[in-house]
């Protein structure tokens, strides 16, 4: 399996859900689901991670190939098809980024 080391930027905003309520955000079917439940924009718990821990997600996915932080690559990275079009490789790495972004915070829900 690949593996990735991810590195959330430092929040600004205070956390305060852990234990089974955070588990219970975790506890999807598949993979894709928790990625869709944190990345997509019309999902409600798409702002429980901020925009700049977004994009760490999204730098995981490869529907558009392997992309950079870098500002010819900003449009990219927000589009919805860079992380729909992934690899199956490619969404196991963003829902074990998400499991560990989790794994270390707590979250104000």
């Amino acid at each position: 399996m690949n593996t990735a080391t991810v590195t959330f930027p430092v929040r600004s905003i205070p956390m305060t859900i852990s234990g089974s309520a955070a588990a219970a955000l975790l506890n999807v079917p598949s993979d894709w689901d928790l990625v869709v439940r944190f990345l997509a924009y019309d999902s409600p718990y798409y702002k429980l991670m901020t925009g700049a821990e977004r994009d760490v997600i999204r730098l995981l996915a490869d529907g558009f190939g392997t992309l950079t932080a870098e500002a010819s690559d900003a449009d990219m990275l927000l589009d919805w098809s860079h992380v729909r079009d992934s690899s199956p490789e490619a969404v196991v790495r963003m829902a074990a980024a998400i499991r560990s972004f989790f794994a270390a915070h707590t979250v104000d829900y």
